[in-house]
């Protein structure tokens, strides 16, 4: 494929991207017909269907896309230089960063009628997002333990960013990062302190 094609087939995938973004604002995903979304794209049909086979297919890809861009963001910082807590604030820093970036698709994916059920697991289970997560667990903790802290921190991570993306909180991605951390480094750590 050559430039100029790669260069419609993002475009193509964009308008749809975008007008399927706009639909999703006044009806479920299952209201949405091709045809529908095609319209408010300004796509035709054939090429709607070269690309994708149903508009469930393009909300796959959009979340797709946004994991792997929430994953590139965290390895875009370069860990070995910072400290373990400069490192996890920097990540988490980051990961707020790219979704206060493109809000518009990040309340569709974060909001109360969110269209992926399983948003959070797969977020929270992107390899360097777990070590952020597992690094400050206690080490004495048994694995039960662990799962439930684990558990703690998927949901709370994924509650605090929901809300603060929804209600436009005005917090800046450093400032959030910073509530996080301190509940990570300050507030669980001590919880296993001095018990066997």
């Amino acid at each position: 494929m050559n430039q100029k094609e790669n260069q419609c087939v993002m475009l193509t995938k964009r308008l749809l991207k975008d007008a399927l973004i706009r639909l999703l604002n006044g009806k479920s995903i299952d209201e949405i017909s091709v045809t529908e979304l095609c319209r408010e794209s300004g796509i035709n049909r054939s090429t709607f269907y070269h690309h994708y086979g149903s508009p469930y297919d393009v909300l796959a890809e959009m979340e797709q896309t946004m994991l792997e861009n929430i994953q590139d963001s965290i390895l875009q910082i370069n860990s070995n230089n910072l400290t373990d807590f400069a490192s996890i604030w920097r990540q988490l820093e980051s990961i707020c960063k790219y979704l206060k970036e493109d809000i518009e698709m990040a309340k569709l994916f974060f909001g109360d009628n969110r269209i992926s059920a399983d948003l959070e697991k797969k977020l929270l289970a992107l390899p360097r997002v777990r070590v952020l997560i597992t690094r400050y667990l206690p080490p004495n903790c048994d694995e039960d333990a662990k799962n439930l802290l684990l558990a703690f921190f998927d949901g709370g991570f994924f509650s605090l960013v929901r809300r603060w993306l929804m209600e436009e909180i005005p917090k800046s991605p450093g400032e959030i990062s910073n509530l996080f951390c301190a509940v990570i480094t300050q507030g669980i750590g001590g919880t296993f302190e001095g018990r066997h």
